[in-house]
Formats: structure tokens, C-alpha cells, sequence
């Protein structure tokens, strides 16, 4: 949201999605219409406006968290793309090739709707085109980490459904949330609200007996008919399997002119909700790069700090949203949970307790959000100080005093938190700055 405020837009983002007074809960069920168990309450949209400017500590900030739908968002960006000179967006077309030479990359593509193709030329390729990404296989380059974990919750087989429930909300007399996530030993899920009126995409972990092919129409609306524990009326938009376990970072984000982002770069199991803010982050990190080495204001040293700043961040919160997806995905529920008993009771009155400590640990992270570091960086000075700790739900935040340099000596200073500098013909002391804030140019 910081980002799209210096780029002029984080209003407009803010009025869509979920209704300005809808909570932004996160709230754990039994099943969706019977037992809540617990609830981190967040404001909505009103209230973030509101509460900002009196904020102090960790959520300090210009722009709080928003709740709003990549259907929605998508839109945003590609307007203020398309409005952009010298920009072109277009859909139906596919990269089938590419060969680096000479100083520029030769692009082959094709659209598959006219049947036409040709080869663009230009100065970079960055590779943003999701998991399977083609330009990773082309370069050869593997991952790292962990995939393939299986958790009793996001961990292997899940199944989506998108669909429209306007009857949830007469159905579930629960406060509404944002985050509805069920607890119990049939059916795990989660479902966010989109619109805040009926719309709603609902995740399930499949269980073994369940075959993801042979899933119809009617068992599709089955499941989430099952976490609600009452008939909602849905009709389904699209659904889709999917899986969940992944942990992985790419071995490179760069080859000589090409790069990689996004889900190209790194994979997430969704906890915590770090790949798109991830992709995010290096989108705004290599943008700035690229646009000072097209107009020759940076050198390769700039060029090469978008990988050894990237990298290390992406490991970081791949390994964060592991370490939420275990916490959430390995608390199993206890036979007898879903009973009106008086140990039944008690077995809720337990997960509900935990639920809450996961819901805050997961959803108040304002050290992941801000505490992104570039120790390390050949266009960072650092002074040799410690920065704090790297904490996920606390955020420190720091300044170290710079140090005047000539350029070009940056690449021997020593490792640690740091102001940054302009990788311009010329080098000035700048003001302190917060080791949190990602780079400006």
C-alpha cells in the first residue's frame, strides 16, 4: 500500500474490495454456522483510514494493511500501466523463445488469437510468467527449499472454489470476517470474503478418499456446504485443485540480462498472504534499477544488487509462511470437538485459545512488512552495527549514519544494516534512514 501511495494510487485501491465498514477479521470455526472458536478482530477500511495518523509503534506507517481481491487489484494496475507512454499491455500473447546477444535480448513471441508473430528486441527480459515459468526452464535454472509437505491443513492436495453464497450472511449469524477458517476432522478450510456481499474464495484440503478428477459440479458445492454445516445456496464461478507445501526460491534470479519475479522467482503455501506481497516487492525493487540503467544513471554494481537483495528476502518469507502454514496445518483437531458436550466445550474452549496465538502470530506482522534488510548489498554502506533482531510480529525500527564515499568502493564495505546510496557518477552523505524502507532512487 506504500508503494501504490508513491505511485499515486493507494486511495483508489483502498475503495475496493470488501465494503468500508466490513471487518477484516480472522475468525476460526467449528463449521462456519455453529461453533466460532476464536477471532483476531482488524479494522476495516474506515477504520485504517481513520486510526492511521494516531498510530505509533510497529504499525507506525503511512498506509496500513489493506484486504482487497487480485481480482480487483489487476484492474488498478494495468489502467495505470496502460496510461503510462511508451507502454504496451497484451494479452493472447505468448513468449515461445529468446536468445541474449550483443547487448539486448531477441524476444520471439506469438498471438495466439491473430496467429501472428515477430521478434522484439530490448535492452532486458524480466520473467514474471508464475510457477511454471518458461524463461526459468529455458535458463536451466532449479529451485531450492522445501516442497511436497504434507499437513493435515495446507499441505498437499487443496481444492478451490470460487463462488456466490449472497445467503452466507443470513445463514452464518456469526460477525462477519474477512478470513473464515474452519477447524474440525472432516472438513478443513478457509474462505475470504471478496465483496463482502456474497462472493467468496473458498480453499479445502482434499482428503484421500476424495479424487480431485472426478469432482463434479454438484460435489463441488457439496464441500463448501459441508464447512458452513448448512445449505447456503451457492453457485459455483470456477474451481480448480491446486497444492499446497511449497517453500521454494529460486537458485538464481539473473542471467546475464534476464531476470526473474514473482512466482517465477519463489513459490508459497499462501499463509500469511506473502507471495503476491513478495512479487510486489520485487516488481518496486528491480523497476527502479532497471529505469536508472536505461537512462545511465546506474552501474552494473546496481544492476547486480537486485539478486543479493531479492534472494535473501525471498528465502526469508518463504520461510516464514512455512513456518505459519506448520503452526496452523499441523495443530490437528481432537475427535469430539464438534460435540455439544461439556467435553466438547472444553476441546473447543482449547483450540480456540491456540487459534487466537496463531491468528496474531499469522495476520500482525509488521516485521515481515517492514522488515525487509539488504545486509550485504554492493550498493548499500554499512558501519559494522547490528541491526535488531528480524522479528515477525514486532518491527525495530532503525538508522545507522553514513558514511561519505567515494564511489566505486562500496563493494569492500562491511556487512550490516545501512542507509542507501545513489549508485550515480557521484556519492553524498544522505540523511538516516530506516533499514526497514525498501530502495528509492
Amino acid at each position: 500500500m506504500e508503494h501504490y501511495r508513491r505511485l499515486g494510487f493507494a486511495e483508489e485501491v483502498r475503495g475496493l474490495g470488501l465494503p468500508v465498514d466490513f471487518p477484516t477479521d480472522i475468525a476460526y470455526f467449528t463449521r462456519f454456522a455453529i461453533y466460532e472458536l476464536a477471532r483476531f478482530r482488524l479494522p476495516s477500511s474506515r477504520e485504517a483510514r481513520e486510526s492511521i495518523s494516531k498510530l505509533s509503534g510497529s504499525w507506525s506507517a503511512a498506509e496500513l494493511p489493506h484486504r482487497v481481491s487480485q481480482r480487483y487489484l489487476e484492474q488498478v494496475l494495468r489502467r495505470h500501466a496502460e496510461g503510462l507512454p511508451g507502454v504496451s499491455v497484451r494479452y493472447g500473447w505468448e513468449l515461445t523463445g529468446f536468445t541474449e546477444l550483443d547487448g539486448r535480448v531477441a524476444a520471439s513471441v506469438v498471438d495466439r488469437e491473430g496467429g501472428r508473430s515477430w521478434t522484439v528486441t530490448a535492452r532486458y527480459l524480466i520473467g514474471a510468467d508464475g510457477a511454471r515459468s518458461s524463461v526459468r526452464t529455458q535458463l536451466g535454472i532449479g529451485w531450492t527449499g522445501e516442497t511436497g509437505t504434507i499437513r493435515d491443513f495446507f499441505g498437499g492436495r487443496m481444492y478451490a472454489v470460487y463462488l456466490s453464497a449472497p445467503r452466507f450472511y443470513d445463514v452464518v449469524r456469526h460477525p462477519a470476517a474477512w478470513m473464515n477458517v474452519t477447524f474440525n476432522r472432516d472438513r478443513r478450510a478457509f474462505m475470504a470474503a471478496v465483496d463482502g456481499a456474497g462472493e467468496f474464495g473458498f480453499h479445502t484440503q482434499l482428503r484421500d478418499r476424495e479424487d480431485e478428477r472426478r469432482i463434479t459440479d454438484r460435489d463441488a458445492l457439496a464441500i463448501p456446504r459441508a464447512a458452513v454445516g448448512a445449505d447456503i445456496n451457492g453457485t459455483i464461478l470456477s474451481r480448480a485443485g491446486w497444492t499446497a507445501g511449497h517453500a521454494l526460491v529460486a537458485e538464481s534470479f539473473r542471467r546475464g540480462r534476464i531476470f526473474l519475479g514473482g512466482d517465477a522467482a519463489h513459490l508459497f503455501t499462501p499463509a500469511g498472504g506473502l507471495g503476491y506481497n513478495t512479487a510486489i516487492e520485487d516488481a518496486v525493487n528491480l523497476g527502479w534499477k532497471l529505469a536508472a540503467a536505461v537512462r545511465g544513471l546506474g552501474g552494473p554494481a546496481l544492476i547486480d544488487s537486485y539478486e543479493l537483495e531479492r534472494r535473501p528476502a525471498a528465502v526469508r518469507n518463504t520461510g516464514y509462511a512455512r513456518g505459519f502454514a506448520d503452526s496452523l496445518g499441523r495443530f490437528v483437531p481432537t475427535d469430539g470437538i464438534e460435540d455439544d458436550t461439556s467435553r466438547g466445550e472444553e476441546l473447543r474452549r482449547e483450540a480456540g485459545s491456540y487459534l487466537e496465538r496463531h491468528g496474531r502470530a499469522e495476520f500482525d506482522i509488521p516485521g515481515i512488512t517492514f522488515g525487509t534488510r539488504f545486509d550485504g548489498s554492493p550498493v548499500l554502506w554499512a558501519d559494522g552495527s547490528a541491526p535488531p533482531p528480524d522479528s515477525a510480529n514486532t518491527h525495530t525500527p532503525c538508522a545507522v549514519r553514513e558514511r561519505a564515499a567515494s564511489c566505486g568502493s562500496d563493494s569492500g564495505a562491511p556487512r550490516g544494516a545501512a542507509d542507501w546510496t545513489s549508485s550515480s557518477s557521484t556519492c553524498r552523505p544522505r540523511r538516516p534512514a530506516s533499514c526497514a524502507r525498501l530502495h528509492s532512487f
